[in-house]
């Protein structure tokens, strides 16, 4: 069996959809580090329970509400963990409601105490099963983050919202669940034993305290279309979602995630000899690309600001006609259609872009494409080293002469542009051939 170890976020969201595919079957089991999902359903293995997952920006969600109650194997739910309205039935409706303590499973005595749960980004495991946790600021903030890049214009909140549910008001739409996220409204247990409306409103616990008394929470409501955070006291009982830990990941390359053809993959790097320099190579999506910068002393090309080191790094920066006869034979510069095809199977730029050297948010570098933020240069000088990616095409403006197309990519979104260019500006480039697997 053919297994590689994928460091960081190398299930994300291209490995499991499509830009217009959020929700993708799994027709057989499937084993996301020690989590075995079948059919997009995990069975909880200490109590029988079952929950629909969903695959989003990354990560691996659970559809429904956590249902666990078992307080003689997680000793602090005893007392910590109610049905909307004390009713039985309603815990398999709307799920169980947590209080702070139970969700993360502390001693009730961090009700009113530090408890040093402060990580933005830690898997702290608490109540859900083994190989999930409760989810991190860095994980909501990631959901809401993709989601809003990949709604199709619709709210952040209204695309998770349930399509039923939730109490109707003129001047806010109701649910589409277009990721299959399910967030129907399940209320809240409040300290003093009431209950808030359930037809109104979701709370989702966090793993982050905020203080002594209180914790971070996320919520809908159905007065408005946000996914926004609070303050909590952390005995009010709020749902969980539960979320698979994503630190390491096996992948198994012999199987496909989804339909054969969707999306064949290999992770694992080859490399080409170009004059006196290797280059990794990497295959997506049945093409082959050269996974770092060009750096071939060629024609009107430049380092960032003449620096040699520059080039080590970030590879020189070429002019348009110097780009179009860069690449090796059998390698191609890309046209617009092959930088598409790329995007579009990434589920944008995030995916794109490498995990270092970004001037704020970093990449996630999902498929090993590492795009460098080289920055650019043109007749007035270099710009953008650290902020921005830009990437020639093969395809001339045909409206401007003297101008080509080039792919852009940017550290302070998830979305790429191809927008034309003056052909003696410099920028990357990346060859590219159609992959044997295609043949």
């Amino acid at each position: 069996m053919n297994k590689k170890l994928i460091s960081g976020l190398m299930f994300a969201g291209g490995l499991l959809c499509g830009c217009t595919d959020h929700v993708t079957e799994l027709d057989e089991a499937y084993e996301l580090n020690g989590v075995k999902i079948k059919d997009f359903v995990f069975k909880d293995s200490r109590d029988g329970n079952q929950y629909s997952v969903a695959v989003i920006g990354g990560n691996v969600w659970m559809a429904e509400n956590l249902r666990y109650a078992d307080s003689s194997k997680s000793k602090n739910l005893k007392g910590n963990t109610w049905c909307y309205e004390d009713k039985e039935e309603n815990c398999d409706k709307y799920g169980r409601l947590y209080s702070w303590t139970a969700a993360l499973n502390l001693d009730s005595s961090s009700l009113t105490s530090n408890s040093g749960y402060g990580c933005i980004n830690c898997n702290e495991r608490g109540v859900c099963p083994e190989g999930w946790h409760i989810p991190s600021r860095n994980d909501w903030v990631n959901l809401r983050d993709y989601v809003d890049v990949h709604n199709a214009k619709e709210s952040v909140a209204r695309s998770l919202k349930s399509k039923t549910g939730w109490k109707s008001v003129d001047s806010v739409s109701t649910g589409v669940d277009r990721f299959g996220f399910n967030a129907a409204p399940s209320g809240r247990h409040n300290n003093d034993g009431d209950y808030m409306d359930a037809e109104k409103f979701l709370f989702f616990w966090s793993s982050v305290e905020s203080d002594a008394g209180t914790a971070v929470g996320w919520t809908l409501r159905y007065d408005n279309e946000y996914l926004d955070y609070g303050e909590y006291y952390k005995n009010h009982g709020l749902s969980i979602r539960c979320v698979i830990d994503t630190n390491r990941v096996v992948f198994d390359t012999t199987k496909s995630f989804v339909a054969p053809g969707k999306i064949p993959l290999d992770f694992g790097y080859d490399s080409i000899k170009v004059e006196d320099k290797y280059y990794h190579t990497v295959d997506i999506d049945d093409l082959t690309w050269i996974a770092e910068n060009m750096s071939v002393e060629k024609g009107d090309s430049w380092c960032y600001k003449d620096n040699a080191d520059s080039c080590a790094k970030y590879g020189r920066l070429y002019s348009w006609n110097t780009a179009m006869d860069l690449c090796p034979e059998g390698w191609r510069l890309p046209t617009t259609d092959d930088f598409y095809r790329l995007y579009n199977f990434a589920c944008g730029a995030n995916a794109l872009r490498s995990m270092d050297n970004w001037a704020k948010e970093q990449g996630d570098d999902i498929f090993g494409f590492s795009a460098l933020p080289a920055g650019g240069y043109d007749g007035d000088g270099f710009f953008d080293l650290h902020s921005s990616a830009y990437f020639w095409s093969s395809k001339e403006n045909s409206k401007i002469e003297g101008e080509a197309y080039a792919l852009f990519l940017n550290y302070y979104n998830n979305s790429g542009e191809g927008q034309p260019a003056r052909k003696s500006n410099g920028y990357s480039v990346r060859c590219v051939k159609d992959s044997k697997s295609a043949e």
